[in-house]
């Protein structure tokens, strides 16, 4: 359609950038790189007038997660920020933030991001709408979902913030936008996970996944299909991730490392007693700091070794320096 109506000699910009919009959509969830090497020339090629810079945010934010697709860390990083940079209003101003801070965690920027993230937090806590939002809402879901594993408390409050932001006839939980409900509850998993809750993780994940699956965001779907492989053993995950790794080999979450292989036989409790030992804490401090009793905290210490295929712990934390394994990594 882009094609024609260029070659039909119809300026019409609006109709142009709608196109080049839903068309990056469609590249980035279908994981069709073909497309989205194209779309990423076309919209570096149109002139995108200010009355369309929601089309160009848009555009960008999807085209960001196609250089994600292709491995191209350096393209997602430019097309972030120019995203950040054009976005017209404090929702996507701070989607920008938090898609920026996600692509400088993938290259090990971890001051940066955490510096982005509370930069689009302090946009988000500013806002007082006066009516429902689901601008707002979606971006304090993205938010929430990136921040859970670092920033905690002000996951939490997103998530509160997005939902004091519903309608009245939403508030029982009936969400319109499927898109939306989609990413609240992949944030609400995230939340729950930090807080070391993952049988409510995987409800909650396992909602997200049916609706992405059932909107055939293929991409998302596999997102957040890798968040319920850690948790839960079903066949259908796994084809999830491989359907889509198939078509994008170089996928940021196809890049595995031994650390990664490592990591993954470990449950989120393990992987925090993992942490404090990383710390030097001693199984007594551990239980304190987890609340629980020092025979549990033995158990999970035994199974990280187990994971590690080693039998103490002196062992196990030099294998971690070996395979670049920190306390910034795990909570990560």
């Amino acid at each position: 359609a882009l094609r024609l109506t260029r070659a039909s000699g119809d300026g019409d910009l609006r109709l142009q950038a709608s196109m080049i919009r839903a068309a990056s959509e469609v590249a980035a969830e279908s994981a069709d790189l073909r497309l989205g090497r194209k779309l990423l020339q076309d919209a570096e090629d149109f002139t995108w007038p200010d009355s369309l810079q929601k089309d160009r945010f848009d555009a960008l934010a999807s085209l960001r997660t196609v250089a994600l697709l292709d491995g191209d860390m350096s393209r997602a990083w430019l097309l972030a920020r120019e995203a950040a940079v054009c976005a017209p209003d404090p929702a996507r101003r701070a989607i920008g933030e938090t898609n920026s801070a996600v692509v400088n965690r993938l290259l090990g920027n971890e001051a940066s991001a955490e510096f982005q993230l509370k930069r689009a937090w302090s946009v988000l806590r500013a806002q007082r709408p006066a009516a429902p939002n689901d601008e707002l809402r979606l971006a304090c879901a993205t938010f929430a979902a990136e921040a859970a594993s670092t920033s905690l408390a002000d996951a939490r409050k997103a998530l509160a913030t997005g939902a004091a932001l519903a309608g009245r006839d939403e508030r029982g939980g009936d969400v319109r936008d499927r898109r939306l409900a989609a990413m609240e509850a992949f944030a609400a998993g995230r939340v729950a996970e930090a807080q070391g809750n993952p049988d409510r993780a995987v409800v909650a994940y396992e909602r997200a996944f049916d609706l992405w699956s059932a909107m055939k965001f293929e991409q998302r779907a596999a997102v957040v299909a890798i968040d319920l492989r850690r948790l839960v053993h079903d066949d259908r995950y796994d084809e999830a991730v491989d359907a889509v790794i198939a078509r994008a080999p170089d996928a940021w979450f196809a890049m595995t490392s031994p650390a990664s292989e490592v990591l993954e036989r470990l449950t989120p409790a393990e992987t925090r007693v993992l942490g404090l030992l990383l710390e030097g804490k001693s199984a007594r401090q551990i239980a304190r700091d987890l609340g629980r009793s020092v025979h549990t905290v033995n158990n999970h210490t035994r199974k990280v070794f187990k994971a590690f295929e080693l039998t103490s712990r002196a062992a196990v934390l030099a294998r971690c320096t070996e395979l670049g394994i920190t306390v910034t990594s795990l909570r990560r």
